[in-house]
């Protein structure tokens, strides 16, 4: 008895010791957060107006960079124009010297063109009389022969009508036949139900498979003295869920 109060005092001041050395953990922790906490504010801070200073400094270098290019962009395009005008100038005036020539030469073109022109469609007329002689004789001939394609198509179509008559009236009779018999076979079927389930039946044997997984043991939650297996349910001598 005094060995189990002193392991329960010792238990005691451990587990104050304990609980005192966790409260100074905690605290030096929340110390040493607090601390980094306002570090990482200063070293945010201190980069954050750094980086400030960096974008105002290479803005106002950019925008002195963009004025010097606009400034030599405006002095150069200002002499090209210059240049420019002068050979627009220049190509006037060479325009104006050869439009009288340019202006001789297509009038003999298309007088020249014109004799040409005439030559051939005098050619060009006799050849299309030729061609539509020749298109009129075989219109003719395809004429003749669409609609002899066309006799030709109904007679087809009128055999295939009859051929198709024909099957689907074997193919009626046939049906008919196999639904007949199966009226039959089912009044058969009903009838030795009905005759099955007309007879007294004392023992039914069946098999189970996989009856270790599908049978349920005897339950104890009945409160009967006694308790039975289960199996699915099945039908038998003309009985339904057993």
């Amino acid at each position: 008895s005094q060995s189990l109060e002193e392991s329960k005092r010792l238990v005691s001041e451990l587990r104050t010791d304990t609980e005192l050395k966790t409260d100074e953990l905690d605290d030096r922790m929340t110390s040493m957060d607090s601390k980094i906490r306002d570090d990482m504010a200063t070293e945010l801070t201190n980069l954050c107006e750094t980086y400030d200073r960096v974008i105002t400094d290479l803005e106002q270098r950019l925008t002195d960079l963009i004025e010097d290019r606009a400034k030599q962009s405006a002095d150069n395009l200002a002499g090209e124009r210059s240049s420019l005008d002068g050979v627009i100038e220049d190509r006037r005036q060479e325009a104006a010297k050869d439009r009288a020539h340019v202006r001789r030469e297509m009038a003999e073109e298309f007088s020249k063109h014109r004799r040409e022109q005439a030559v051939s469609d005098s050619a060009q007329d006799a050849a299309n009389k030729r061609a539509h002689g020749v298109l009129h004789s075989r219109c003719d001939a395809i004429s003749a022969l669409v609609e002899e394609n066309r006799q030709s198509a109904t007679q087809d179509s009128m055999d295939s009508r009859f051929m198709a008559d024909t099957a689907l009236n074997t193919y009626k009779h046939t049906t008919d036949k196999h639904l007949d018999a199966l009226d039959e076979e089912c009044r058969r079927l009903n009838d030795q139900i009905l005759r099955t389930q007309g007879f007294a039946t004392r023992r039914v044997e069946w098999t189970i498979k996989n009856a270790g997984t599908l049978c349920r043991p005897p339950g104890a939650e009945s409160g009967k003295a006694f308790s039975s297996w289960f199996s699915p349910k099945f039908h038998a001598a003309g009985g339904e869920d057993f």
